[in-house]
This record gives C-alpha cells, sequence and structure tokens, in this order.
C-alpha cells in the first residue's frame, strides 16, 4: 500500500488493525512512517529521533506532519519504545512525556 494511504488509515483515522493484513500476532514492532491499530497484539516502537519536534524548520512540512501524528499514536499505545541512544530516550520523555519505565535503550 502507498504511504501516503497508510498515514490516512493508521495515523489518522486509526482505523484497520494490522491484524487484518497479517493475521493474529502477539506482538508487532513498528519504526518510521506509520503507526497501525492493533486488535490484541502488544506494540513495541522503534525510536531514532525527535527532530521534528526539535528542528522542524529543518524538516520537509509532511514529514513534521506524518511523525507527530505517528509519535502520538506510540505514547498512547506503545507497550515499550525502544530508543537508538540515551539522548533519544530523553528526548522522548522530555518532549513526548513517555514515562521512563516504557523506554529502553539499545544501540543499533
Amino acid at each position: 500500500m502507498p504511504s501516503n494511504l497508510l498515514d490516512i488509515l493508521w495515523n489518522r483515522l486509526h482505523i484497520c488493525p494490522i491484524e487484518w493484513f497479517i493475521g493474529d500476532i502477539d506482538l508487532f514492532i513498528t519504526s518510521d512512517w506509520t503507526e497501525p491499530p492493533a486488535r490484541k497484539a502488544k506494540k513495541v516502537t522503534i525510536l531514532y529521533d525527535l527532530i521534528v519536534y526539535k528542528y522542524p524548520q529543518e524538516t520537509d512540512k509532511k514529514i513534521v506532519e506524518v511523525q507527530k501524528r505517528k509519535l502520538g499514536w506510540v505514547k498512547k499505545e506503545s507497550e515499550m519504545v525502544l530508543c537508538i541512544s540515551e539522548a533519544t530516550k530523553k528526548d522522548a520523555m522530555e518532549i513526548l512525556g513517555i514515562e521512563e519505565e516504557r523506554l529502553k535503550v539499545i544501540y543499533p
């Protein structure tokens, strides 16, 4: 599916659970562009950085908008957020308000 369509379905409307596409699962790991809802699966998200919040003027407007929508769902729904650095973990706590217990640093 085109990424623009997935942004609409998953980031904006937050419909069509991932299980509709891949079947029943226990865990789903998300990363970059979209944040699908899940019916029963626990979700884990990989977080690289929060440039869209820290330096939005340096990033394409569409990327900023899509990432902020996605990160809103991450904050609400992800059981755990895997951060690629201590700096990203700190930003996730300070900027997104994600509790430290849900953040884990795992270096690439």
